[in-house]
């Protein structure tokens, strides 16, 4: 009677054992990819009573809150950059953001509203050095409200 108990423990092992090892590894393999982020966004002719904006926000998996450096500079402590008609009145029309390290996802809102003249953007988004979107030159005509968010 002890054998048998001890076999039907033994199988048990080498049914259940596996199965949950093999159950591990997948719930790893749904875990979100790291991928590296680069944006680059620029508005012409836009003025002070126009509405331009755009906010990226990323996650990653640590938790960390430097994600990004624009133009070249690293932003601190922000896990989300964001830019108005005033960043683009100045001399600087475009802005490159990209990725301090890989993060799990990042997600862009762009929102447009024009009063006056119409004011072009172009908008290029690239993950992992792979254009996912790349917009030139769209002109945002006045009195057209345009708002979309991009996933990535």
């Amino acid at each position: 009677m002890k054998t048998n108990k001890l076999s039907r423990f033994i199988v048990l092992l080498l049914v259940f054992v596996p199965l949950l090892f093999s159950r591990c590894s997948d719930k790893g393999d749904d875990l979100p990819k790291e991928k590296s982020y680069r944006f680059t966004i620029t508005v012409n002719g836009a003025v002070a009573s126009d509405r331009a904006q755009f906010m990226i926000v990323g996650g990653s998996p640590g938790g960390e809150t430097t994600m990004w450096k624009v133009n070249g500079v690293t932003r601190n402590n922000e896990q989300g950059v964001g830019f108005n008609t005033v960043d683009f009145a100045g001399s600087t029309k475009t802005y490159v953001i990209e990725s301090v390290k890989p993060l799990t996802h990042a997600q862009v809102s762009v929102q447009f509203i024009n009063f006056d003249a119409p004011f072009t953007y172009s908008y290029k988004a690239e993950v992992n050095n792979s254009a996912k979107h790349d917009q030139k030159d769209i002109v945002v005509a006045e009195g057209a409200p345009f708002s979309t968010t991009y996933t990535y």
